[in-house]
């Protein structure tokens, strides 16, 4: 899929009049940072307490807009592209990996335009890297830090990395554009607008998805962990890869909640938004 499809020419059409593709009504801002610019959805009363919702690697903002409605009822909720996706921008070529320590501080940066300096954080996969980096460089800032499908994995080799390489390539093109999911015809509903919606977002992040993919992997995220001081909530689908880690979150977090919801995928806050947002804010409450 080329950087001037249809879908992407649609998005950035949306973008620029300050609408948040997939997310009808939702408008988005804009922030410049060192190195780019990030795109942001907020909601909610400015002076409510402040949670930052963060989406999986080749997603965008509106993979959070359930939830994100329902908590906004009490919260000020800041929905973030990650650098690279969404609405927001890296001002550098193509990089071969983009380090995920590069994103966090990036978003750090955001947050210190907006001056906010404590904050809830919720993250799903690449989002809840990010979210997770941050919190263990500045964990005065954190009150609470919820993973959502989030890989706990530790630094990767360039063997292992190129190894990934070789085991995904056919999900992309020559140059390293994803190439869009299959999409099952019997899919209706929910399911069938939250498929519809990822292979737009992954057609909008393009090459800087398997970029960020390495990047995370060659620093990883597992020794970061000792770092990290607020309570943190590990929540997957019952059946997720991920639930493999939940093991070293017990491990090396000094305060965690290793919970799982009864869905067949990755993704909790897209399967079950309801639920997502009854584990959470149990969750918070238990550490206020």
């Amino acid at each position: 899929m080329s950087d001037s499809s249809p879908q992407i020419l649609q998005n950035d059409a949306a973008y620029a009049r300050g609408e948040v593709p997939f997310w009808t009504g939702a408008r988005g801002q804009r922030v410049s940072v060192s190195g780019g610019t990030i795109h942001y959805v907020e909601l909610g009363d400015p002076a409510a307490p402040p949670v930052m919702l963060m989406h999986k690697l080749g997603g965008w903002a509106a993979d959070w807009r359930a939830v994100a409605e329902r908590l906004a009822v009490d919260h000020r909720v800041l929905v973030v592209d990650a650098p690279g996706h969404g609405g927001s921008q890296l001002h550098k070529e193509i990089t071969w990996a983009h380090p995920i320590t590069a994103s966090s501080a990036m978003v750090a940066e955001f947050l210190d335009a907006l001056g906010i300096d404590r904050l809830h954080l919720m993250g799903a996969s690449l989002g809840g890297v990010i979210s997770t980096q941050l919190a263990s460089e500045q964990p005065e800032r954190v009150l609470t830090l919820a993973l959502v499908g989030v890989s706990l994995t530790g630094r990767q080799s360039l063997e292992l990395t190129l190894e990934n390489d070789r085991a995904v390539r056919d999900m992309f093109t020559d140059d390293w554009t994803p190439l869009p999911f299959p999409v099952d015809p019997g899919l209706s509903g929910r399911e069938l607008a939250t498929a519809t919606a990822q292979n737009a977002s992954r057609a909008q992040v393009g090459r800087w998805a398997r970029a960020s993919e390495r990047g995370f992997g060659l620093i990883g995220i597992e020794q970061r962990l000792e770092f990290i001081t607020a309570p943190v909530l590990l929540l997957n689908g019952v059946s997720a890869r991920y639930r493999k880690y939940e093991d070293t979150a017990r491990r090396l977090l000094g305060n965690v909640r290793v919970e799982t919801m009864e869905i067949a995928g990755m993704f909790p806050h897209q399967e079950d938004p309801d639920e997502t947002e009854l584990r959470w804010r149990s969750f918070t409450d238990d550490a206020a």
